[in-house]
């Protein structure tokens, strides 16, 4: 499995609610195709001077644009957000189109809020199950496949407020071309909802990263090269389920080719980690799997403040296995600070997490 974290910095995303930014929602609109109809969800309270540039934008497009306003809670308690879904027009017609919720902090929070009072009990009611759909972009008609299982394609977990959780695994099922679209949707709901956003893909989509490791961030990298207002996120997150460090430094170097301001901020391999554990117990492991896991970690640098704790539980899972050869020395040879200090990790940070592995391993 390949996991990607794609984390949006907060100050990255001023807000969509401007003048300016219609003819950029627009052009986003374009990449996905264009609905023959939209309707755009407001909060009552919301000036009609801020989602005019909108309507108008689409309207010159020769698309119908339909108006929905909806009274949002001041507070946002169960009954409150109750209400406001009620409002939302889920059904008939208008749920075959398009549905973009706007409205600032305060409307997003509380759909943020009731999402999560939804999915987490003891209030464990499902959401609509075109809820998702209306908040994400139109597909064309050649990708109707991909659109009838939106439902269940998009799943929003309440497992931090603020992350959005996009399950893509159905898209092995799918074309290359369906999936690009699927995943640009997903990014862009994340942009707009500006909430974190894990992708889960596997299979028939590992094979095509792993074969084109450039086509991924083609596809991530568009979304945001023509957008001032949107950073490219700076913090990447990749699990491979498959034991192989060459994907994974191809796929890493393409990455900070082209965008030389990214960093790694955690390589989390515990995937890799257990199977080579699995490896070790059947005997099918030797120094040499070990040495690809240290190389792992001296080539991506674990040891942040923020890590280093989780190194140590890593350095742990590793000394309860039999046979395995745990020392400082060996783990944590000294030239692994001037490589890590190269990439731009601050030195200081990396020598006090250093010395708490250290002490952990004397």
């Amino acid at each position: 499995m390949i996991k990607l974290r794609l984390q949006f910095d907060e100050r990255a995303i001023p807000g969509f609610l401007t003048q300016g930014s219609a003819g950029q929602f627009v052009e986003l609109y374009e990449i996905f195709g264009f609905p023959e109809a939209i309707t755009i969800v407001v909060p009552k309270s919301l000036p009609k001077d801020v989602y005019r540039p909108y309507t108008k934008a689409f309207g010159e497009k020769g698309k119908q644009v339909h108006l929905s306003s909806v009274s949002v809670p001041e507070i946002p308690t169960l009954s409150g957000i109750t209400k406001l879904f009620n409002q939302l027009p889920l059904e008939g017609p208008a749920a075959n189109r398009l549905l973009v919720l706007f409205g600032g902090g305060r409307f997003f929070n509380a759909v943020d809020y009731c999402i999560g009072l939804m999915r987490s009990p003891p209030h464990a009611i499902h959401l609509p199950t075109t809820l998702t759909a209306q908040i994400e972009f139109p597909f064309s008609r050649k990708s109707y496949l991909f659109s009838e299982k939106i439902p269940n394609l998009f799943k929003l977990q309440k497992v931090h407020r603020e992350f959005l959780w996009g399950d893509v695994q159905v898209l092995q099922h799918l074309s290359e071309n369906i999936f690009r679209t699927g995943l640009l949707a997903l990014i862009r709901l994340a942009v707009i909802l500006d909430r974190q956003l894990f992708l889960f893909i596997e299979s028939k989509v590992q094979l095509l990263i792993q074969r084109d490791a450039g086509t991924l961030l083609q596809l991530i990298y568009k979304i945001y090269q023509v957008k001032k207002n949107i950073l490219f996120p700076t913090e990447l997150h990749v699990i491979l389920e498959k034991w192989n460090t060459e994907s994974l430094f191809g796929f890493w170097g393409i990455m900070k080719s082209q965008i030389p301001e990214l960093t790694l901020y955690d390589l989390f391999i515990w995937e890799n980690i257990w199977r080579w554990r699995y490896m070790l117990t059947a005997g099918e492991a030797d120094q040499t799997d070990f040495k690809r896991v240290l190389n792992l970690l001296k080539t991506f640098h674990l040891l942040e403040a923020a890590s280093g704790e989780v190194f140590v539980k890593f350095l742990q899972r590793l000394k309860s296995l039999p046979g395995v050869p745990l020392s400082g020395e060996v783990i944590l040879p000294r030239s692994i600070g001037k490589v890590v200090v190269k990439t731009g990790l601050d030195e200081n940070l990396f020598w006090q997490s250093l010395a708490s592995v250290e002490s952990y391993l004397s």
